[in-house]
């Protein structure tokens, strides 16, 4: 029996089709983030007995400033991305907002003083 990891690939309906008339032992697929699917395409799956794994590539967070911080708070709300997000993408935005709010810590650095920003994160 095996199992296959298409999550975040750019599968189409057809390969999905094929998969199932090539794969007799195919027993779980996770499909998660797939983008050009829709669900008939995980009923095509389900109706060989193949387990699929399947949603939206969703990760949400927050962006608060440390306790005792003298920094802003940047968003009210919940942010939302693709899991894919990378840590320094998140640097980039935060040095933004932070500028666009004209935080006294922003206005007068140079670039490589960006650096004393910290991102903790699950904590």
């Amino acid at each position: 029996m095996y199992e296959l990891d298409l999550g975040s690939t750019s599968i189409t309906h057809v390969a999905i089709s094929d998969l199932v008339s090539l794969s007799l032992n195919l027993r779980r697929v996770n499909l998660m983030g797939c983008k050009r699917l829709n669900a008939s395409d995980d009923l095509l799956l389900k109706q060989h007995k193949i387990n699929v794994e399947s949603g939206e590539d969703i990760f949400r967070f927050n962006l608060v400033p440390e306790y005792n911080s003298d920094l802003p708070k940047i968003t009210n709300s919940v942010l939302k991305t693709r899991s894919t997000l990378s840590l320094h993408k998140v640097y980039k935005y935060l040095v933004k907002k932070l500028s666009e709010n004209d935080c006294d810590l922003m206005l007068n650095c140079q670039t490589s003083e960006l650096d004393v920003l910290g991102i903790t994160c699950n904590r």
